[in-house]
């Protein structure tokens, strides 16, 4: 028998070796969608500072135990809201020894995510947002610097007639393969088609819920990939063959025949198809503004190339092409970065025998098939 001093030696290492556990507790709860006013299954409750993490399960609940005692900060992480480049704000709580602290975690309204998402794009009443991520259809990767070009159609006024317009906006997908339209009316069934480049296409529909909030991400493939089709996630029927083409990032432009469908008189009156655009009415005739500032401003017109007043860009008859442009984005020849105000292209149409004019189309620019 070891006798008493070897004993309590023993006992000594043995505590060394298996220290006791630390004052501990427990959190559990759910996580919850305000966009979708579900529960966000997946998303990540972490503690930070610490190892202990957990993935919500489908109806977005989670549970953490063997959580160190004491003052804590709750943080959740979602791909979804990863997308947005946005977060949920941490919660701080105070947890005691063998407490099961009840924590229920939400995503920030959706009106919070809006001025977030959209800050400085000047969302009118009824319009939201549409984001989410590009990925190649075989491996999930993000796929970035896709053109995104997102379009749904207006009703717009004629007279004493309403007609259908198709209208719409370009994005590029970012470092993560995310991308953001803001600008959307509320309701619209938006479809959303990719194109990345060597054959790589992909296309989806959603339509914006009266959060203002949509997230819809799209798969492309390509068709010599080795079997992987073109991604679709919906087919855009018969009305996509109308919808605005881009010319170059940030741009919006109609061809002849989406000209000749408006309807329209003049020029101006033509932009009250394009999202951003609004036009009056008055004794001259039609005179458009573009209302995505805190204040109205009057857009800077360009015909075939060089700057012409509103009141001579002509009738619409005469229009071969028209490219509109946000501040800022228009090709560097036509203002650039420091245009204050929408730019307006104006390609008039000509006979065969006549050179037509240089487009502000960038050399790789994005031509829907």
């Amino acid at each position: 028998m070891l006798p008493l001093a070897n004993l309590l030696m023993l006992a000594a290492i043995v505590l060394a070796v298996h220290p006791l556990p630390a004052q501990s507790g427990s959190i559990e709860g759910t996580v919850y969608d305000s966009v979708r006013g579900a529960p966000l299954a997946g998303a990540m409750v972490i503690v930070e500072g610490t190892p202990n993490a957990v993935r919500a399960d489908g109806g977005g609940r989670y549970r953490l135990d063997s959580v160190p005692a004491g003052a804590l900060v709750i943080a959740v992480e979602s791909e979804a809201l990863d997308s947005l480049g946005v977060a949920v704000e941490p919660v701080k709580l105070e947890l005691r020894e063998g407490e099961l602290r009840v924590l229920a975690l939400a995503t920030p309204s959706p009106g919070t995510l809006l001025r977030l998402v959209c800050a400085g794009a000047g969302l009118a009443e009824g319009e939201g947002e549409v984001s989410g991520v590009v990925r190649v259809a075989r491996t999930r990767a993000p796929v970035s610097g896709a053109t995104v070009e997102m379009s749904w159609d207006v009703w717009v006024l004629r007279g004493t007639k309403l007609e259908q317009v198709r209208t719409g906006l370009v994005a590029r997908s970012g470092a993560q393969g995310m991308f953001t339209g803001c600008g959307v009316p509320l309701g619209a069934l938006v479809t959303i088609r990719v194109n990345a480049g060597e054959g790589a296409q992909g296309e989806a529909e959603v339509r914006i819920a009266a959060a203002g909030i949509a997230r819809q991400d799209v798969s492309i493939g390509a068709p010599g990939d080795g079997g992987a089709p073109v991604a679709r996630t919906r087919d855009a029927g018969a009305g996509a063959a109308s919808r605005p083409h881009t010319s170059a990032a940030g741009g919006v432009r109609l061809d002849r025949v989406q000209v000749e469908r408006a309807g329209s008189v003049s020029v101006p009156e033509l932009l009250r198809s394009i999202a951003g655009f609004r036009v009056v009415m008055g004794s001259r005739g039609a005179t458009a503004v573009w209302t995505r500032q805190r204040r109205d401003c009057a857009p800077v017109y360009y015909l075939d190339g060089q700057p012409v007043e509103e009141a001579n860009t002509g009738r619409s008859t005469d229009v071969e092409e028209l490219e509109t442009y946000s501040p800022g984005q228009a090709p560097p020849r036509y203002g650039g970065a420091s245009a204050t105000c929408a730019v307006v292209l104006i390609w008039s149409r000509r006979t065969p025998a006549e050179t037509p004019p240089e487009r502000s189309a960038p050399e790789g620019a994005f031509t829907p098939p």
